[in-house]
């Protein structure tokens, strides 16, 4: 047996039976260095996932050792944080130094050698990160927003829009906050309009927010539920739910289902896929018309007729 199988073997023996190691002693003990017994400990920490999923291999920060836990972990891995960051990265969330604030932050979750493998795989992504133009602080205003959804206590806010010049005052009944296309959004009912689908507000456009004393009461048959929510909008533009069924002849209609979580196919032949979905009809009409040549709209027939006089409009844009 050679001196890696004996050293590997010792290492699981001593954390089997209850025991600890710091990689300090052991790289001593068996005269390897300390990067050397640091693949020990990833080999033993992959095969404990493997051969063991109810044990994982912990790490005492304070005293610096390595043990057995064989309590559900309680923190999160660093390949789950190299992922984490990655997406959260590509979000354009939040200005520049703020997050770089909270990647740091996060890293600090990991032990010190996987940090730096994060640090060195993400450094030139993190340097070349580039914020929204529009980018400001909105972690204020998110937990006020979701306090007053908690509270379901009315809002008075002054909203910009991005053409407009002064802000105006809206009075609203927050029931959700979304992200989507790398903004934070609010779904609220206007307090003084009586509609039966919520409007989306850009949280950065949001200059000012004061929760009001007044309640408002959401049917608990009728309360918003931001899940089923996302699964029906598109572009963050809400308006009226719409039933539709459309013709796709792409090559890809797995993309259509990952794109509209509401989407069932019905019908598949050399014609194309022929899918049905319940949407909000602004939104939709936006992917639609992306989607060029293959995508014909089927039903309903107002809707299929709204899509009909756009693609007219567009094509008297390049007519000479």
């Amino acid at each position: 047996m050679n001196k890696q199988n004996i050293r590997l073997l010792t290492l699981f023996d001593k954390l089997k039976s209850g025991k600890f190691f710091r990689k300090s002693d052991e790289a001593t003990r068996f005269n390897v260095s300390e990067k050397t017994i640091q693949r020990d400990i990833d080999d033993i920490r992959e095969y404990l996932g493997i051969e063991y999923p109810g044990s994982y291999l912990d790490f005492n920060r304070k005293e610096k050792y390595y043990f057995i836990n064989r309590q559900k972990p309680k923190y999160i891995s660093s390949q789950e944080l190299l992922a984490i960051v990655k997406i959260l990265m590509d979000s354009r969330a939040f200005p520049k130094e703020e997050m770089h604030q909270i990647i740091d932050r996060l890293l600090d979750l990991s032990v010190n050698e996987n940090k730096k493998l994060i640090e060195s795989i993400i450094s030139n992504e993190k340097y070349l990160y580039e914020s929204l133009q529009n980018s400001k602080s909105i972690f204020e205003t998110l937990w006020e927003l979701g306090k007053s959804i908690d509270t379901k206590n009315v809002i008075q806010v002054s909203y910009k829009k991005e053409n407009e010049d002064l802000a105006k005052t809206k009075m609203l009944k927050p029931v959700g906050l979304i992200f989507s296309e790398f903004y934070f959004y609010l779904i609220a009912y206007e307090a003084n309009e009586d509609l039966d689908f919520p409007k989306t507000y850009r949280v950065d456009r949001i200059e000012d927010i004061t929760i009001l004393t007044t309640k408002f009461k959401v049917p608990y048959s009728d309360r918003f539920q931001e899940g089923e929510f996302k699964k029906r909008v598109q572009f963050m533009y809400s308006g009226e739910l719409l039933h539709i069924k459309f013709r796709y002849t792409g090559w890809s209609p797995q993309a259509i289902l990952d794109r509209l979580p509401t989407a069932k196919i019905i019908q598949q032949d050399v014609t194309g896929v022929y899918f049905t979905a319940e949407v909000f009809g602004e939104g939709i009409k936006m992917w639609l018309l992306s989607q060029a040549e293959y995508i014909e709209v089927l039903e309903p027939a107002h809707f299929r007729e709204t899509i009909a006089q756009t693609i007219r409009k567009m094509h008297d844009l390049y007519e000479e």
